[in-house]
């Protein structure tokens, strides 16, 4: 797994995630096609786009794949969007050869990938440093949140941060976004638990260093945001 600010990277080796949902975009690359279940649509293909906030289950069996999990408030998310949703939730585009070559590439190399060469394959201009084009009081709430200076705070005390009082801040995050601040929140503490788990710390000690309840906490949660045991995504 690689985390990096706007995605998760990872070659998944679990064969099946329940049905779940969650804040994040998702990519799926795969050398044999997969199948998700999203909206009553089943989509059987090599390369699919999902949409963040979307109930799906996801079907790769032995499969060598690639998944990326997209930061919904990064312009990188905005430009796949734009580049291959439009107004639908989830499609299934034509792999094309830089593509197809990536995720070859990808499956067969040993040494440690971060997978932004993806992007460029898709001609997307992810650079890692994109000026955002959002409300300024937006931008300090999701810096604040990266940072880890939100990130433990309740939306009300970040409100105070930013001179707003709790519902114009839920309102304006949402419409700047098209994600709900609380869940804002909860995606990116996952994230600073599989941050420690990628490091080798135990399930306790991630939990604790997210702030998390406990350890059975951290778990109920990825189980309901993502369709899968812990240890299917960290195998000791």
């Amino acid at each position: 797994m690689y985390i990096g600010d706007d995605y998760v990277f990872l070659l998944p080796q679990y064969q099946m995630a329940l049905a779940h949902s969650h804040s994040m975009l998702h990519i799926f690359l795969a050398r044999q096609p997969i199948e998700v279940r999203c909206l009553d649509q089943q989509i059987i293909g090599h390369f699919i786009v999902l949409d963040s906030d979307c109930e799906h289950e996801v079907k790769m069996g032995a499969n060598e794949c690639l998944v990326y999990l997209i930061d919904p408030s990064s312009v990188l998310c905005e430009q796949i969007r734009q580049k291959y949703l439009h107004s639908a939730r989830i499609v299934c585009p034509d792999m094309d050869e830089p593509i197809k070559q990536f995720l070859i590439d990808s499956l067969d190399c040993e040494r440690k990938l971060d997978g932004s060469d993806l992007f460029k394959c898709m001609e997307l201009k992810y650079t890692g440093d994109f000026q955002e084009k959002k409300d300024e009081r937006i931008q300090q709430v999701i810096h604040g949140v990266k940072s880890g200076i939100f990130l433990n705070l309740e939306v009300k005390e970040i409100a105070g941060r930013v001179y707003l009082s709790e519902s114009h801040l839920s309102h304006l995050f949402k419409a700047e976004t098209g994600m709900n601040l609380k869940n804002y929140l909860l995606m990116n503490k996952l994230k600073v638990a599989f941050e420690r788990l990628n490091a080798g710390m135990n399930i306790t000690e991630s939990a604790q260093a997210a702030n998390f309840f406990d350890a059975a906490h951290l778990c109920n949660l990825v189980k309901k945001t993502t369709g899968l045991n812990i240890s299917e995504i960290f195998p000791s």
